[in-house]
């Protein structure tokens, strides 16, 4: 009994510290917003938040150092929910459902974030040969070759923007047939609705190329908002997601 007690502890610990990372995460997340005060001299409706990571940018230094400190936060928050929900599985044998459908959406949403947060952190590392809204720029892009790290940038952010879409699909499935995910699925549809109005394709399309940079930023902050809620929910739930310890029939027994 005492076992499991402590193990009882050491889970909820788990879920505290991993809901506190999405939290803080997704607040670090959100460091574009620094632009609104900083002297960047880019244009806070034209250009895009990665420019503020470029070259030559001032304070880009500081957009940096927090994209990998948001990244290595969501990334490990989001591996020990996926690790704390794997264990619940594990305790959970007699269950007689399948796994996904137990927890399919809850563990694929978790694995989505991680890749967020991993391809975030590196991305922070990958300096952009300049910021892309700027004429400087364009000019020095007709004469010299894109470098591998601005590439690789770029890709990383792709990987990371497929992530999130993931991450929308499975949290949806999850709050919409696990209610005890801690999420609720009005929520996860408001934040679908957003991103999807807030995409690059759709703030392309709605958008004059002056002011393409809003919709992205706004795409951002339901990115934030995601992270924020799944963080909520771990600090909220506390049986579910990193599930406690259950008794044997021998050790319920004993202890009544």
């Amino acid at each position: 009994m005492a076992n499991g007690l402590q193990d009882g502890n050491v889970h909820a610990r788990s879920r505290r510290l991993a809901g506190c990372g999405f939290i803080v995460g997704g607040i670090v997340y959100s460091s574009w917003l620094l632009g609104l005060v900083l002297p960047t001299g880019l244009s806070q409706h034209g250009a895009y938040t990665s420019e503020l990571e470029a070259a030559g940018v001032p304070w880009g230094w500081l957009i940096r150092l927090c994209d990998v400190l948001a990244g290595v936060l969501l990334c490990l928050a989001a591996l020990a929910a996926f690790a704390g929900v794997g264990g619940g599985l594990a305790r959970a044998g007699s269950a007689n459902r399948s796994w996904w459908d137990r927890w399919g959406g809850v563990r694929l949403a978790y694995a989505a974030v991680a890749v967020i947060g991993a391809c975030t952190a590196a991305a922070g590392t990958l300096v952009l040969d300049c910021a892309s809204s700027t004429r400087a720029c364009k000019q020095l892009e007709s004469t010299t070759p894109q470098t591998w790290h601005d590439l690789a940038h770029h890709d990383l952010s792709t990987i990371s923007g497929v992530a999130f879409a993931v991450a929308l699909v499975a949290c949806t499935i999850a709050a919409i047939w696990r209610p005890a995910f801690g999420v609720p699925s009005r929520w996860v549809g408001v934040l679908v609705v957003l991103a999807a109005a807030t995409s690059i394709p759709a703030g392309t399309l709605a958008m004059p190329a002056g002011w393409r940079g809003l919709p992205q930023r706004a795409n951002e902050a339901v990115e934030s908002a995601l992270f924020i809620l799944l963080g909520l929910a771990l600090l909220r739930t506390p049986r579910v997601l990193i599930s406690e310890p259950i008794l044997s029939d021998g050790a319920a027994s004993a202890s009544t």
